[in-house]
């Protein structure tokens, strides 16, 4: 982060020790880095520090996934792989896959409910759109682009940036929308052994929530629970051997709600176990659902289709 600021005139170094960070580590915690954008932005004066910043992201940067979506078929298949790993992105949003008039689209919602801060957020999504650009080799166009902060006095880094004449500010979440014509152009360095073996080495890695080793271990339990049919507040806490009133203040704290948790947690691990070709009957009752019809519901809100179209839309 302090060489990124530095391209745009301001101090990393002083700015993160002011936060009382000395030695970058290699990510931040979610509420210093939406901090640290935040007086990015102030003392730079430019609004659009994060996003343009967001511009010079490669795949390599985003390690064994940036490479593997770089080796995916398509648009759509590169997404439906980060899909499948959102931790490994963020752990303060949640992202979901859904239809739009216009083809498809992808929301990201604050996981607490509260936005992160817009500048990070904001870097979030840019980075993941010049990733995906760049896989792509050519400008990716959006039919739609929604943004949480307020409206700014010139809207045309954003329009640039994503090559987007519709632009919406001031929402509760963001959301850029894709039609499925782009969605379905080939990447020039598809390789789908070449993805599969990146794939299997992102497995390998820490997710997001290794900055916060508390919450690593909760999902961990969380899942545990899920397939033991047995995942409440009470069960992780035991698991966790604190009380559930102890539990409860650790998530006020950091801004979370265990029963968000508990969804996106489920609805990332059904995109992994639809990947690895696991029956619906099979996911239904590793994710803690009593029947494969309540699944089916729930797969339709996160994603917008049934778990069925959307693997048969996956595998075309």
């Amino acid at each position: 982060m302090p060489d990124t600021l530095s391209d745009y005139g301001v101090d990393g170094d002083a700015l993160l020790a002011e936060l009382g960070v000395e030695q970058a580590p290699d990510r931040l915690p979610t509420q210093l880095t939406a901090h640290a954008w935040q007086l990015a932005a102030n003392r730079s004066g430019n609004p659009a520090i994060a996003l343009q910043a967001a511009g010079k992201i490669k795949p390599t940067d985003w390690g064994p996934l940036g490479l593997a979506v770089q080796h995916c078929q398509n648009l759509r298949d590169a997404i439906a792989l980060c899909l499948r790993h959102p931790g490994y992105i963020s752990n303060s949003v949640s992202l979901q896959w859904q239809p739009h008039p216009d083809g498809m689209a992808l929301i990201v919602r604050p996981l607490s409910g509260q936005l992160p801060g817009h500048e990070s957020m904001e870097f979030g999504m840019a980075a993941g759109h010049s990733i995906l650009q760049r896989a792509l080799g050519r400008p990716l166009a959006l039919s739609k682009l929604v943004q949480t902060r307020r409206e700014p006095a010139d809207i045309s880094p954003w329009q640039r940036h994503y090559h987007c004449r519709h632009v919406d500010f001031g929402a509760e979440f963001g959301c850029k929308v894709y039609t499925d014509a782009m969605l379905d152009l080939p990447f020039p360095d598809a390789d789908q052994a070449a993805c599969e073996h990146f794939e299997q080495q992102i497995q390998t890695l820490p997710s997001a929530a290794v900055t916060d080793p508390w919450l690593a271990k909760v999902e961990q339990e969380i899942l545990r629970g899920l397939t033991q049919g047995r995942c409440d507040q009470r069960a992780v806490a035991e698991a966790l051997e604190i009380s559930p009133r102890h539990l409860q203040r650790q998530f006020k704290q950091r801004q979370l709600r265990f029963t968000q948790l508990v969804d996106d947690l489920r609805a990332a691990q059904a995109m992994r176990l639809l990947a690895a070709n696991r029956s619906l009957n099979d996911i239904a009752l590793q994710l803690g659902f009593s029947d494969h019809s309540n699944f089916s519901r729930a797969f339709r809100r996160w994603y917008g289709v049934s778990p069925s179209d959307y693997r048969g839309r996956d595998n075309r």
